[in-house]
């Protein structure tokens, strides 16, 4: 059988999504399908992306968001931290707020469908299929907040202790009083965070 150019084509945005996927990529923005299948006219562009979806290789999250579920993403239960680094791309992102004193039981409200991110990028709010990831502006030098970063390799986020979480809810305006505090100072003396001052001051 002779390949038509067009099938060449589709054949090698298999290979390239199906090989980025086995290094763990399965999050893509509308910008990095257009890499992945260059030189195409909008409406070719578009229809490809209809194809692959229907073929049940790509799976619309939200607009200009797409997930490869062959890739194994979000089977730890984390996509949609997966997916606030691929939309916050190139910005210093990290799990704080509500979504690290709920993790820790500091605050009864446990949240299975919304995560809160503090980002070097713009604040926004993205509703997903999973869920919701909402990001807030941190003004702050990189440099200043990587030292406090937690990483976990089971995910793509890293996070940061109580205290940090409970300073920024305070810092950006937040509603405190859901945290409960005698809960929060035992999980403090629990993980032994009781002598280990926040790395970001109150301001």
């Amino acid at each position: 059988m002779t390949l038509t150019k067009s099938t060449t084509k589709k054949q090698n945005a298999r290979h390239v999504i199906a090989r980025l996927a086995s290094h763990g990529q399965g999050i893509f923005t509308t910008a990095d399908l257009r890499q992945i299948l260059p030189a195409q006219s909008e409406g070719q562009f578009r229809t490809e992306i209809s194809r692959l979806i229907e073929e049940g290789i790509l799976e619309r999250a939200r607009r200009s968001l797409y997930v490869n579920r062959r890739s194994g993403c979000g089977r730890e239960g984390f996509i949609l931290e997966e997916m606030a680094v691929v939309i916050r791309r190139g910005f210093v992102n990290y799990l704080s707020l509500e979504s690290v004193l709920s993790e820790y039981g500091a605050i009864s409200q446990i949240m299975l469908d919304r995560i809160t991110v503090m980002t070097t990028g713009p604040r926004g709010e993205f509703r997903t299929q999973w869920g919701v990831i909402e990001f807030t502006h941190t003004a702050r030098d990189p440099e200043t907040i990587r030292p406090i970063l937690l990483y976990d390799d089971r995910r793509s986020l890293p996070l940061v202790r109580p205290p940090v979480a409970l300073r920024d809810l305070r810092r950006v305006g937040r509603n405190v009083d859901m945290v409960d505090m005698e809960e929060y100072y035992d999980i403090l003396e629990e993980y032994g965070f009781a002598d280990d001052p926040a790395a970001i001051p109150w301001n």
